[in-house]
């Protein structure tokens, strides 16, 4: 069996150089093309009005948990969600940072290191009265 060499008519092909550009955050490197489309998606969804609250959030947590003691996980979030939204209001949720659930968590620990105290040394309101009674004689 002879083989035949058979000679190849079609131009080589052609290889373009594309130069990405490069943008670096925080020491991490990504293609701007890559950001841009971050960008884009953030803002259409901003300007569609897709940016969800946390009472969105939380009604969505409502809906999809089922389970053991539902009233008392309803009676739980719903308290927890009215001390964050009166400390704070009904933020977006991209909106919310660190320092919201330091904040709220140091509240409610100062809320409740006050209840302690307040069951350690109780006032009574005999007390209360001869306390302000001698505040108003020193006076």
């Amino acid at each position: 069996m002879k083989k035949e060499l058979v000679p190849y008519t079609e131009s080589a092909p052609t290889f373009e150089l594309l130069e990405t550009k490069r943008v670096s955050i925080a020491g991490v490197e990504f293609e701007e093309s890559f950001i841009a489309g971050l960008v884009g998606d953030y803002f259409s969804r901003q300007f569609l009005g897709m940016r969800p609250k946390l009472s969105t959030a939380l009604q969505i947590y409502i809906k999809e948990k089922d389970g053991y003691r539902r009233h008392k996980f309803l009676v739980d979030t719903t308290r927890c969600f009215m001390n964050f939204t009166e400390q704070f209001g009904d933020v977006y949720l991209d909106e919310i940072k660190h320092y919201h659930a330091v904040q709220y968590r140091d509240l409610r620990l100062g809320h409740i290191a006050w209840r302690k105290l307040a069951l350690l040394n109780p006032v009574h309101p005999a007390d209360q009265q001869e306390s302000n009674s001698s505040a108003r004689q020193a006076a």
